[in-house]
């Protein structure tokens, strides 16, 4: 849902219909099956509607939010109660259950909503839950994992750092703690995942095992909360789960190393089990590669243990490798098994590295900006207003790095087009007036004129036009000094809000200072059609057949000539 400060303004309450339709929605779901349960957070939006009502906000303040979560069917999921205190329930997960498609919402969603049918107390720990679906989906079994209560951190003040990091040694788990909305002001990913990894490296010396760190749930979730209601401290502090460590032999399954296999009982230990009908795989943080791991090479003692092309597909496929990635690798794999080679770190899969971009150069996009503009109104057109294209205003994309041969993309082991190798570092060096607000784009921070030469881009607040001004250069409307190096020719317009200096006659045309005055050091004659005019000062040779307004003086070193003059102080002719 997203909300305004303007929408909330407009009704004296909350309107009850809103939430009444959710859950109508929510119920057909149901009732067809595509839900199994679902959750509503009326008591968020509550507040944020309080939040709105309460505080002098600006009309264009929003927030965004979840306003309810829908269940799908989780197929292979169980709870039960747990005779520890510690624990709120139990959950298992079946190892065929589609985890891959799974949110870690909805599994939490889930487990709450049984655990108010079944009048539980509290609420399971998000973060757990997460872990414990993330580490599902690495191959982990999940039997009788023992899930904790939701974590009450302290109230916000002032002694409380406004972004932390927990660590749980026991479970194996590191989790991001937002506890004041000032944290979100300025958090980058870079700083989140330097916090995150300072924090993993010391679990991992700790536990030697190594920590997955979930980099990109992590930026999605700071993200929302930026736009969300934690913007307003609605929901603070939140613990987010941001790594955990990948336990090869989970403690519950360790109460009993005996199981049946086909009605035979084989004292083998977990992880041979798991390993006759899974192979356990870690794919890379980038997604470009992926290796066996937790491997024991007594599963190939046992009978049971299959070896070939389809049994190891089959495990790719459930990883949901693509053939791209793992056709390269298959029959150097199969060998080693067939060796009854250790596999641990042999890599199975790897993605297809793309092609950097190459032949950087700048792009000068103000040059085409005004034309495209122009292209798309059904106004009349001055042409000369239209070539007028070297003035900007402040916040004007001006140029931006392109590139001869574009960028190939580089595709994961899951088939994903992801942004190929970066290309080599093009340096630009940015003058007054000028600033990259995105990476390769540059826009003016001010009204002027740009000028790009070699590496270089600036701003110049001055504008000097070498050459006549006609229909080929464009009118000059330009906010500073303007220097003309020619003459102004019949039709156009110079407007400036400070001096206009021309080296070169006025014939015919409409020159203008808004603030300061108009320097001629030729002749004036601008007919009836034309018009020089100046805050303070006009200064020419000589004036013709012209028409001039100066709000303070008029000076002419030869002669003024059939021409209207209006002065505001006085006029003087050498």
């Amino acid at each position: 849902m997203r909300l305004t400060k303007a929408i909330v303004d407009q009704h004296e309450s909350l309107p009850k219909d809103i939430l009444l339709k959710i859950k109508m929605k929510l119920e057909s779901l149901v009732k067809s099956k595509q839900a199994i349960e679902y959750e509503i957070f009326d008591q968020k939006l509550v507040e944020v509607w309080q939040h709105f009502k309460e505080n002098d906000l600006s009309s264009d303040t929003e927030v965004e939010f979840s306003i309810a979560q829908a269940v799908p069917p989780l197929q292979g999921v169980s709870l039960k109660s747990s005779s520890n205190p510690k624990f709120v329930c139990k959950i298992s997960i079946a190892k065929d259950s589609p985890v891959e498609i799974w949110e870690a919402d909805w599994l939490i969603t889930y487990i709450n909503r049984k655990m108010i049918r079944a009048k539980l107390p509290g609420q399971i720990n998000n973060p757990q839950v997460t872990a414990c679906l993330a580490r599902a989906k690495r191959g982990d079994v999940i039997s009788n994992l023992g899930l904790i209560p939701e974590q009450k951190h302290q109230k916000t003040d002032l002694e409380v750092k406004p972004v932390a990091i927990s660590i749980s040694k026991i479970r194996k788990e590191l989790c991001l703690v937002i506890n004041k909305k000032d944290a979100l002001i300025g958090l980058t990913h870079e700083d989140v995942l330097k916090y995150v990894k300072s924090a993993a490296d010391k679990l991992e010396k700790f536990q030697s095992l190594p920590i997955y760190i979930e980099e990109e749930s992590l930026k999605e979730k700071i993200e929302h909360m930026k736009v969300g209601p934690e913007s307003f401290g609605i929901g603070l502090p939140r613990s987010i789960l941001a790594g955990f460590g990948s336990e090869d032999k989970p403690k519950e399954d360790l109460i009993d190393d005996s199981q049946l296999i086909d009605g035979e009982k084989i004292d083998i230990s977990m992880k041979q089990k798991r390993a006759l009908d899974r192979l356990y795989l870690r794919v890379s943080e980038d997604r470009m590669s992926c290796e066996i791991v937790n491997f024991d090479r007594q599963v190939y003692q046992h009978e049971k243990f299959e070896c070939s092309k389809e049994w190891l597909l089959k495990q790719l496929k459930r990883f949901k490798i693509v053939e791209e990635a793992y056709e390269p690798h298959i029959e150097q794999v199969l060998k080693l098994m067939k060796m009854e080679e250790d596999l641990n770190k042999v890599v199975v899969a790897s993605g297809i590295v793309g092609k950097a971009a190459e032949g950087a150069y700048i792009y000068e996009v103000y040059k085409t900006a005004k034309q495209e503009a122009a292209a798309e109104t059904d106004d009349t057109i001055d042409f000369r207003d239209l070539h007028q294209t070297d003035i900007v205003k402040e916040d004007t994309l001006i140029a931006e790095i392109r590139y001869m041969t574009p960028e190939e993309p580089s595709i994961t082991v899951h088939g994903k087009k992801v942004a190929g190798p970066a290309p080599e570092k093009f340096k630009i060096h940015l003058g007054e007036g000028i600033e990259e607000r995105k990476k390769g784009q540059f826009w003016s921070i001010d009204y002027g004129v740009p000028q790009i030469k070699g590496n270089k881009i600036d701003l110049l607040k001055a504008l000097v036009h070498i050459g006549d001004v006609n229909m080929k250069s464009g009118n000059i409307i330009f906010d500073g000094p303007v220097e003309i190096r020619g003459d102004i020719d019949l039709g156009a317009t110079v407007e400036a809000t400070n001096d206009i200096k021309i080296i070169g006659n006025i014939e015919g045309a409409v020159v203008r200072s808004l603030k300061g005055s108009v320097i001629v050091h030729g002749g004036v004659i601008t007919t009836e059609r034309g018009k020089v005019e100046a805050r303070v000062d006009v200064k020419a040779t000589f004036v013709e057949n012209s028409h001039i307004i100066a709000g303070q003086k008029l000076i002419v070193e030869k002669a003024i000539l059939n021409s209207t003059v209006h002065v505001g102080d006085i006029v003087r002719v050498y």
